[in-house]
């Protein structure tokens, strides 16, 4: 899975690339855009490729040729074609490449994908930190998880008592399972319970009543289980009525 930096300077250099084409194009076929409706077109290709670019550009990336390029467009000449593929592109590219070696890396990598993405966010935020509070992120993540069960399950609150009342009973208001058939299928039903308590006695009290040491390795354990049991809460079906 490619890491920030290496998605945006691909998304630049993908710009880039269709407005050199364009330029490119125009300067091996000059007679072919002589005509002022055939100018007119590769302007307007020209500066949408151009927006799109800008679009992409943080605050603090340099202004590079950017003008230059933007003035080349506007005019729209052979000249102005010669100057984008040989000066203006090229340098704006050189300047994105050097911006993304300098973005920080995520710490995290290819593991973010298996975070799920109602932990995603604050987990970006978190890392992006000089020094990273994982306590307030097992807190703030224990609570979305608790809130995704109350929204799904329509519970009043989070208590084990409620999770009971969800997974638990004969039959389940939510059934985790495809079906509740077998001895296998109840077992699943009656794991997704202890799990959900589990979590609540382990991760979600203890943070919410006092600051909890938390290291990384930490963290990331508790945000896979707390994404699995995010998982488990999006597939529960309401129980069919009983006969």
């Amino acid at each position: 899975m490619p890491n920030p930096s290496t998605e945006w300077l691909a998304s630049v250099s993908s710009q880039c690339r269709k407005i050199t084409a364009l330029a490119g194009l125009a300067l091996r076929r000059v007679d072919e855009y002589e005509s002022p409706a055939a100018r007119a077109a590769l302007k307007v290709a020209l500066k949408g490729h151009y927006d799109a670019l800008t679009a992409l550009l943080p605050e603090d990336f340099p202004i590079s040729r950017r003008p230059d390029l933007a003035r080349h467009i506007g005019f729209c000449e052979p000249t102005d074609w010669h100057d984008m593929v040989i000066m203006d592109v090229p340098e704006i590219l050189a300047d994105a490449e050097k911006y993304a070696l300098a973005m920080p890396a995520s710490t995290l990598g290819e593991l973010e994908r298996f975070i799920h993405p109602l932990f995603r966010p604050r987990l970006e935020l978190t890392m992006a930190q000089a020094e990273p509070d994982y306590h307030a992120l097992m807190l703030s993540c224990s609570v979305d998880l608790a809130t995704l069960f109350k929204k799904h399950t329509q519970a009043a609150d989070d208590s084990e008592g409620e999770m009971g009342k969800a997974f638990g009973g004969n039959p389940p208001k939510y059934i985790v399972p495809t079906k509740l058939e077998t001895e296998t299928d109840r077992n699943i039903q009656r794991g997704a319970l202890m799990l959900m308590q589990g979590w609540r006695a382990f991760i979600r009290n203890p943070h919410s009543h006092e600051v909890r040491p938390t290291d990384q390795m930490y963290m990331v354990h508790g945000l896979m289980l707390m994404s699995f049991l995010a998982r488990i809460i999006d597939g529960a079906t309401a129980a069919p009525p009983p006969p």
